[in-house]
């Protein structure tokens, strides 16, 4: 039995061959960076601890492996996360009515913003979305702050008008046919 690991360059050449994939596999895993980093470092630290159990240099990255399963393993154990059953909210606000409802002013909200010009839509996302300030709209899209204005001006009537005139969204969406 020879001695693998150590503190060794050999032992530090795999340790860097092998740390970012089993860091992506554990972020993976958990998707928190320091909870991900800590895994690795804990597998590395049994490697060599545990350097005498291990003999066979060709399968050091499925031990490897197999070392951070079950360090993940054991920290979902170690920390699993118990709700009290009188804490647990049983109604919720959200109703399957409230639900599409919301879905269908989304749908409405993204047909009438597709019906307004480009130049008044790229103003309007910057300003009311974005939160740009006017002067930085006009540098952006490299026109005056009296232009930015007069867009946003327009496109709020435009979209105003078309989302209280909600027939003209549905029916520019669907046509339906009939067939004999």
């Amino acid at each position: 039995m020879h001695k693998f690991f150590g503190k060794s360059q050999q032992f530090k050449l795999l340790m860097d061959k092998h740390w970012e994939q089993m860091y992506r596999v554990s972020f993976s895993w958990c998707h928190d960076p320091e909870l991900s980093a800590d895994l690795v470092q804990e597998t590395i630290e049994a490697a060599l601890v545990n350097q005498h159990k291990f003999t066979d240099a060709e399968h050091v990255k499925k031990w490897l492996f197999t070392v951070l399963v079950n360090k993940w393993r054991d920290h979902c154990r170690r920390y699993r996360h118990h709700s009290d059953i009188d804490d647990v909210v049983l109604a919720h606000e959200n109703t399957p009515e409230t639900e599409h409802q919301n879905n269908e002013s989304i749908k409405h909200m993204f047909k009438a913003m597709s019906l307004i010009s480009m130049e008044q839509r790229e103003v309007l996302s910057l300003i009311a979305l974005e939160g740009f300030s006017y002067e930085e709209v006009a540098s952006i899209l490299d026109i005056p702050a009296g232009t930015v204005m007069s867009r946003l001006c327009r496109a709020r009537k435009h979209l105003r008008k078309l989302l209280n005139n909600t027939d003209k969204l549905s029916t520019s969406e669907t046509h339906i046919r009939r067939i004999k």
